[in-house]
């Protein structure tokens, strides 16, 4: 699953693994901004609509979800 950044500029994206990642769609190479590894499958992302902070949820044993602050990744 991916979903876009209100602002355009991100993307983030999960899978059954757990490995979430944030790429820059601003520029033609998409370059990978974020790589880590959630506990467990990734359910949902959704963005705050200052496109600043990512929530993750997802199926873990400890830690069902993860909160990012992103203003450092423009």
């Amino acid at each position: 699953m991916a979903r876009f950044s209100p602002s355009g500029y991100l993307m983030a994206s999960g899978d059954s693994k757990g490995t979430v990642r944030i790429w820059g769609w601003d520029h033609p190479d998409h370059v990978l901004r974020l790589d880590v590894t959630h506990v467990g499958s990734v359910f949902d992302v959704a963005w705050s609509p200052d496109s600043e902070r990512l929530v993750i949820v997802g199926e873990g044993k400890e830690r069902y979800d993860l909160f990012f602050l992103l203003c450092s990744f423009y």
